[in-house]
């Protein structure tokens, strides 16, 4: 019966101590991703430098621009999102219209 005791309160420490970790990874999760989207700003295909405009007209040929997203990070691009032939992309460019990995 002893053992039995012990058993239980052993397995629902583990449990708790599970649901804490658990927990912890989505809320830093969701922290992170919350970051990420406050360093998005829209903004309009007529809104890009010339470069970027002649980057996408001359290397992405017959691709139809959706959205376009300014990021602000450790280095400032353009995701662009790209669709042909109902294939989708994402490309993201730097300021001088140069790819940005």
């Amino acid at each position: 019966m002893k053992k039995l005791f012990l058993v239980t309160v052993a397995l629902a420490l583990l449990g708790s101590f599970a649901l804490q970790v658990s927990g912890s990874k989505v809320n830093k999760f969701a922290y992170a991703s919350t970051l990420l989207q406050d360093n998005k700003t829209k903004v309009m295909q007529d809104q890009l430098p010339k470069e970027v405009q002649d980057a996408l007209s001359s290397q992405y040929q017959g691709w139809t621009v959706g959205d376009i997203y300014l990021v602000t990070s450790k280095v400032e691009y353009y995701s662009i999102e790209l669709t042909k032939d109902g294939n989708t992309k994402t490309v993201n460019l730097d300021k001088d219209g140069k790819a940005v990995m």
